[in-house]
């Protein structure tokens, strides 16, 4: 009771409603938090990185983001994945990961979570990937380009694809 007997002297308010308020915010983003991690797969080949013993981030200040507009790699997916007759009508979503170094460039391309299903799809993904070689704008962190992680969400339906996140 004296944190918000503190908080009421502080911020000059009434400390029920702000209990509830912070009760309620922590029980709705807790799941969240929780169940939500992104399905990560540790680095296969570290060349890709600038600075392979430094390390590379999750999440920085200013994400890489393809200097391609999404449209366009979706069209290139799509011109470029050749689905079998009975692989036509699935419908799935496909996680890639990638490292975007600190020149913009991606590498070290993995299928991060895939339906089994699909995974043929998702190896021609990541073979048209590593082929286009999209460059990136890099992510900065302090200012400073740096290595990224990224996942690439894609939604498969019907033989097309949409790029749902970049995360």
């Amino acid at each position: 009771m004296d944190i918000w007997f503190a908080l009421v002297i502080v911020i000059n308010i009434d400390p029920k409603p702000m209990k509830t308020l912070i009760i309620t915010f922590v029980i709705l983003l807790y799941p969240l938090l929780v169940f939500t991690q992104l399905p990560y797969q540790p680095l296969v080949d570290s060349s890709a990185a600038c600075i392979p013993s430094y390390g590379h981030f999750y999440i920085v200040e200013e994400m890489p983001i393809p200097q391609l507009p999404l449209k366009e790699i979706e069209s290139v997916l799509v011109q470029n994945v050749r689905f079998r007759k009975m692989e036509f009508n699935l419908k799935g979503e496909i996680y890639i990961q990638c490292i975007v170094n600190c020149k913009g460039e991606p590498g070290d391309y993995q299928v991060a979570k895939c339906p089994t299903y699909l995974i043929d799809i998702g190896d021609q993904i990541i073979k048209v990937l590593r082929n286009e070689n999209f460059k990136w704008k890099p992510g900065k962190q302090m200012g400073r380009s740096v290595d990224v992680f990224m996942l690439i969400q894609l939604e498969v339906n019907k033989g097309d694809f949409k790029i749902l996140a970049l995360h």
